[in-house]
């Protein structure tokens, strides 16, 4: 069973690279000089600036929807900052506050509610260049801070992460996010969390300051029966200002296999904009 679910995510990955990079093989011609973490993850130029791993100052407001399983229903509007810090500034914090509403269907077993969600952190700082890749390490941590149980996870959990960045270009790059994610408390009722969760990207950047993000997201859950729930999200965004300092994007997103479909979500669309500073 976890070999077809292995090889299924293999499909997906495939399906979701090819078309894109046939569609966009000047990204192969474009300037592909070795990028060093000092120029391409610590300040990088606008063409650059996308990802979960990049360094830059920067805010961003992000309203989230996703359709539940049951038929309910749940939408988060997120404010983040993220600031370099650090003599060399190779060091990148991200602080996230949600304001969640849940909309129950009476089959769920929680009200609805609306509220202050889980606030998450995030801290970064890439370790090593060896030409064009970039290695980073980070920790993600989910606070038990939600007003209500239905608007959060009911846990505080920590996620170590392992990062490994290929820039091709600045037009193209890859990006593999290793995580394990545990819970360091929780409330009476909720059942633990242990998860490897695996999360490959890739970046492109378009003519006239359009980009394309893709992601896979696969997270083996530990305490049940090392179940899979694999997810998949595309956004696009467009880079404009005189500085290129505003980017405004919009995701979808959805499962991929039958245990995330069934348990997790139907689907997800996400809308929002970046300020550079």
């Amino acid at each position: 069973m976890t070999t077809n679910c292995l090889r299924s995510v293999c499909r997906v990955l495939f399906g979701l690279i090819f078309p894109l990079l046939v569609q966009t093989s000047w990204v192969f011609g474009a300037d592909s000089e070795p990028l060093t973490a000092s120029a391409s993850v610590v300040a990088p130029k606008p063409e650059t600036a996308q990802g979960p791993t990049v360094i830059r100052r920067r805010a961003t407001i992000l309203d989230e929807y996703t359709a539940l399983p049951k038929g309910d229903s749940r939408n988060r509007v997120l404010f983040n900052v993220t600031y370099p810090f650090g003599e060399k500034r190779d060091y990148g914090l991200t602080v996230e506050v949600p304001y969640a509403q849940y909309q129950a269907n009476g089959v769920s077993g929680y009200d609805s509610a609306a509220g202050l969600g889980d606030i998450r952190t995030f801290l970064i700082h890439p370790f090593a260049t060896q030409g064009k890749f970039i290695h980073s390490y980070a920790l993600e941590t989910y606070f038990n801070t939600a007003s209500s149980s239905a608007l959060g996870q009911g846990s505080t959990t920590l996620l170590p992460s392992y990062a490994l960045t290929y820039r091709h270009s600045k037009a193209f790059q890859l990006i593999g996010l290793l995580q394990y994610q545990f819970d360091v408390q929780r409330e009476d009722g909720v059942d633990h969390v242990r998860t490897l969760n695996l999360r490959p990207f890739m970046i492109i950047n378009f003519p006239g300051d359009y980009y394309a993000i893709s992601e896979v997201k696969a997270i083996l859950d530990l305490e049940h029966d090392n179940r899979w729930n694999v997810t998949a999200t595309t956004s696009l965004g467009r880079l404009f200002g005189e500085r290129k300092q505003w980017a405004v994007f919009g995701v979808v997103g959805g499962p991929l296999n039958d245990f995330a479909r069934d348990f997790v979500q139907k689907y997800q669309f996400k809308a929002g904009v970046n300020y550079f500073f």
